[in-house]
């Protein structure tokens, strides 16, 4: 992830801790927090991306081809419901923003 994409509160947090952490015990500790919590986000987003795919898969082999649209067909199967909010809800928000921050502070 690069900076400018990572609007991850914690990750913000965390990193700043680094910065200005003055032991070197505490800064490994920090450290050691920061990529536990990358390999959970990393988990997650391999889960999402995953579930994504199997629902595409899901859907090539229960469709309804009607006139121009796809009408899914009942089926039995796992239902998943995703939402990418970042993609599909409109909100003013600063790119470098660092969570809840922004609207705080307006």
């Amino acid at each position: 992830m690069s900076s400018k994409s990572d609007l991850c509160e914690t990750c913000e947090m965390i990193k700043i801790e680094i910065q200005y952490a003055t032991q070197h015990e505490k800064k490994l500790e920090l450290t050691n927090s920061y990529l536990v919590h990358l390999n959970r986000a990393q988990k997650e987003h391999y889960y999402y991306n995953n579930n994504i795919i199997i629902a595409i898969e899901d859907g090539k082999h229960n469709q309804n081809i009607v006139g121009s649209q796809v009408s899914f067909k009942t089926f039995k199967g796992i239902i998943r419901i995703a939402y990418d909010w970042v993609q599909n809800v409109q909100i003013i928000y600063s790119p470098q923003q660092i969570g809840s921050l922004y609207f705080k502070s307006s």
